[in-house]
């Protein structure tokens, strides 16, 4: 190593007294084969390769770092090397933070001392690579001209004469034909251009003008600001370990930079390294931008809000809609098929983790089995999502290359998949492609950050839907990768995300995150999450115990596939200390022990508990009496269920009712009779007579057969619908297509699933009340496809989106329906209350579905029915409980928060 730094080393080292984070002193080391290279600042120029050395991490390549520097030198990069001296401190995560805060510097040109070397510039090319770490950089994996949407190129020169045209109208351009000629169809606006030289001094004889005096015929006249053709492939660069003992999992960057570097090298976002760090290989992969936001060639633009915008259609910077199955599971392939043809990438191909922020976030349908069938999330009009290829246009033009079918589809005769193994989605992302079977998910945003919070809540509510092993955690920043400590658990939200990555992608051992108690869901519940799947069988090895070690009976709960699992004590816990205790011979789903034991202290507020004198019990009611013996807030009845579903309703001897309770769920329930106590003077001795409200006889609720029921349907002004009978006979609603076309010029058509209709008193006539609460419904419908799509079935659970914005528990679906089969599709719902929601609001059953743009792919739907779910109700233990007014606050929220939401109308 010191033989290759006298060699190439261009300058004094720095030494650096503290790294900024850890607290301990960093050399760094700049080489470069100054003799036979230049250093070129600026995008896909000279990379500057941060090799990192002697931390106290496990080395997974193999490969001596003198033979990996001399290759990366040669090869004309700049290597920075970053030596932590061995330190016990330089171990993750504090090292991913002190890499990347030094990382920030490096980009600003700090520690570039000869400017005739290193000119100044903002060198945002750079890479970390952990020691024992090669670089595979700046491979192209796909194209729009080879690969993309037949309609793409219309589009970008639809783009470049308004959205771009209006908002990069001050940029030169050099406006010359093939031949050096310049361009004739000019003057946009109507108005004389001035040309310019390259310097941008007028002059009649200059080669440039300004965009806004474009006009782009072709999408050969699309070019960059020196006259060269745009680009039209998309890169990767991979981070991968030479010559590991094992096949390595592997960590993905969706990248939404404008470069391909930036996305990964912010003070918050230190992600990728840290998975190096522990062992990954690291990719990130171009985000398919409109040509012309790229870094290299004008930079990003937006049809909305920007100054000069057109369209007013936010996503011009954009053709990632229109071929986002395309391009992010070629990304995939390419990983896979690297892998398979080529000894240097040894990676575990079952253990691929992409992740990304924002429009990042939008590849949750990766996750999927087969995501390359889906379609794309917007098509052209006179288009259905098909490409240049299958339209036969496979000539080259010029710059342009002809069409291809998909790259990297198989490998020796071998079908190469396109799903990832795992998903993150950070401040995004879609619910609709999320089923049964989906990889695991793990989903972060900010209460603050509008409506990609609302996404990411309708992801985890489809997780929960579905049982997908998930971890979803609030973080304090903003619109950004997970990190900090997050709000409801107050754990390391950074280091969380490792774990769950570990588990699912490494195999490791499973790891308590996080356990909380909620006193706002009566008993209280206490909730723990793990970072892997725990069966119920394990989970029964889990105690919780008073603080004379008694144990406390309840009921465990399990969701996302059992990574979360909340417990309801039988019975309200009185005020005192309680402790959760995991035990170390605890297995998650995969077989491995977690082996260290776990314990969760929680403090209950104190409460006096009345046990009543019970008078008679009968059949139908049971009669009870006691005495008023102190002042607190709160008064309430607890039963507990052994059997049923229906209300129950308290009464005085008079027959005044006073209290009143739908019973959903078997244990203890709760009946508030404060009004009724509060109003009696102390020392009353009074009666009270419980009785089961609701028949059992009849329940249905709601039923449309489809018989012209247009009455009971409602549906949006662009659903094309009939009655009909399907093509096996059976009366149907007819859904023929969804008119989707937009305003904007090339009037493409949205894709997204649409609400084909609503079923507006799917529940009951007006809006749902308190006295509502408990009620469980039973809604179930028919479906018959003519092609194979997604539909979603959801409940609204929301009179306005702010009152939607938090709600972790509503009802929504997405069916994977198969061509010219029958699926009967069923759900249960239980009354309750959303979080931040004023009132309960009324619900209705939306109905959504993919169109398939201009082609006729009719689906069917009859026999639409919901039902209350009523029983003979069985319960005992009747017990009275006095007890300060309970806060009842949403997980994790504040009472400063909650007395005004910062969603709440103004």
């Amino acid at each position: 190593m010191q033989e290759l730094i006298k060699i190439y080393r261009v300058q004094e080292d720095i030494s650096l007294e503290n790294d900024g984070v850890i607290g301990i002193p960093v050399k760094l080391t700049v080489l470069f084969d100054i003799e036979n290279f230049k250093v070129t600042p600026g995008y896909r120029q000279t990379p500057i390769i941060i090799y990192v050395i002697n931390t106290s991490t496990e080395r997974v390549g193999t490969e001596s770092d003198e033979a990996i520097l001399e290759r990366m030198i040669r090869k004309g990069y700049v290597i920075l090397l970053m030596d932590y001296n061995n330190s016990p401190l330089s171990k993750c995560p504090k090292l991913d933070f002190s890499v990347q805060q030094i990382r920030r510097r490096i980009i600003s040109g700090e520690f570039f001392i000869n400017e005739d070397v290193f000119p100044k510039g903002n060198y945002s090319e750079t890479l970390v690579v952990p020691a024992g770490y090669d670089v595979y950089y700046n491979k192209p994996y796909w194209s729009y001209d080879q690969h993309g949407a037949d309609g793409d190129f219309e589009k970008i020169v639809e783009i470049w004469n308004n959205d771009f045209r209006g908002t990069k109208a001050e940029k030169l351009i050099k406006w010359t034909d093939a031949r050096g000629r310049k361009k004739t169809q000019i003057a946009h606006d109507g108005s004389a251009p001035i040309w310019y030289n390259e310097n941008g001094e007028e002059s009649e004889e200059g080669e440039y003008i300004k965009v806004k005096h474009t006009l782009a015929k072709h999408i050969t006249d699309i070019v960059k600001p020196n006259g060269d053709p745009i680009e039209l492939n998309l890169y990767m660069h991979l981070i991968y370990p030479t010559n590991p003992e094992q096949p390595v999992p592997v960590a993905c960057l969706n990248n939404s930079s404008e470069d391909l570097c930036s996305g990964s090298a912010t003070a918050d976002r230190p992600h990728l390294l840290g998975f190096m760090f522990r062992g990954y290989a690291g990719v990130m992969y171009d985000y398919g931008y409109t040509p012309m936001a790229r870094l290299d060639c004008y930079g990003y633009f937006d049809g909305f809000p920007m100054a000069g915008a057109v369209t007013g259609d936010n996503p011009t910077y954009s053709l990632q809609f229109y071929n986002d199955k395309r391009i992010t599971t070629a990304a995939m392939r390419y990983i896979r098929y690297l892998a398979a043809s080529d000894d240097r990438f040894v990676f575990d191909t079952d253990s691929i983790c992409v992740y990304g922020n924002s429009k990042g976030a939008w590849m949750t349908f990766l996750g999927e089995a087969e995501p390359e069938k889906m379609q794309s999330k917007r098509m052209y009009k006179g288009h259905h999502d098909e490409t240049r290829f299958e339209n036969g246009k496979t000539e080259s033009v010029g710059t342009i290359r002809g069409g291809e079918e998909q790259p990297w589809l198989s490998y020796n005769g071998k079908a190469i998949s396109g799903r990832a193994n795992l998903i993150y989605s950070s401040c995004g992302g879609l619910d609709d492609a999320i089923t049964e079977g989906h990889s695991p998910m793990f989903i972060s945003c900010n209460r603050r950050d509008g409506s990609c919070y609302s996404t990411s809540n309708a992801m985890v509510n489809a997780c929960r839907n579905h049982d997908i092993p998930t971890m979803w955690l609030e973080i304090p920043l903003g619109h950004t990768i997970v990190s900090g400590e997050d709000l409801v658990y107050k754990i390391d939200a950074y280091q969380a995300f490792f774990d769950f990555c570990a588990y699912h992608l490494k195999n490791e051992a499973i790891k308590v995150v996080g356990a909380k108690y909620f006193d706002c869901h009566f008993p209280g519940t206490v909730q723990l999450l793990f970072s892997g799947s725990v069966s119920p069988s394990e989970v029964s090895k889990l105690t919780v115990s008073n603080a004379d070690g008694e144990k406390i009976e309840g009921e465990w709960k399990g969701a996302f596939d059992g990574t979360e699992w909340t417990f309801t004590p039988d019975n309200h816990l009185c005020g005192g200390k309680y402790t959760l205790n995991v035990p170390s011979n605890l297995k998650g789903k995969n077989g491995k022990i977690i082996k260290s034991e776990f314990s969760y202290t929680f403090n209950v507020a104190n409460a006096s508990v009345v046990l009543p004198e019970l008078i008679c019990i009968s059949e139908s009611e049971k009669n009870i009496g006691f005495t008023k013996l102190n002042e607190a807030e709160e008064h309430f009845l607890t039963i507990t269920a052994k059997s049923g579903t229906n209300a129950i309703a308290v009464y005085t001897k008079e027959g005044s009712k006073v209290g009143y309770a739908n019973i959903s769920h078997l244990g203890e329930n709760k009946i508030d009779i404060s009004d009724y106590v509060n109003a009696l003077p102390l020392g009353t001795f009074t009666e009270l007579i419980l009785k089961t409200e609701k028949p059992c006889e009849s329940t249905e609720v709601f039923s449309a057969l489809m018989t012209q029921d247009e009455k009971k349907i409602t549906f949006p002004q662009k659903t094309i619908y009939s009655f009909d009978k399907t093509p096996d006979n059976v009366p149907s609603l007819r859904i023929n297509g969804i008119k989707t076309e937009t305003s904007y010029p090339t009037e493409e058509f949205y894709s997204y699933p649409s609400t084909l209709f609503v079923c507006e008193d799917i529940v009951k006539p007006s809006a749902l009340k308190k006295k509502d609460m408990g009620r469980k419904f039973k809604i179930s419908l028919k479906i018959y496809d003519t092609v194979s799509r997604y539909v979603r079935v959801e409940l609204n659970h929301c009179s306005s989106r702010e009152d939607s914005i938090a709600d972790y528990y509503r009802n929504c679906y997405n069916i994977k329906t198969e061509e010219g089969k029958w699926i009967d599709f069923a759900f249960e719902y239980t009354v309750y209350e959303p979080m931040y929601s004023i009132d309960l609001p009324k619900k209705k059953l939306i109905v959504s579905a993919y169109t398939h743009g201009n082609e006729e792919k009719p689906i069917y739907f009859t026999k639409i029915e919901s039902s209350e779910i009523l029983s003979e109700l069985e319960y005992e233990n009747i017990t009275l409980i006095s007890a300060p007014k309970s806060k009842s606050l949403p997980y994790g929220v504040s009472e400063i928060e909650c007395k005004k939401s910062p969603w709440s109308k103004k």
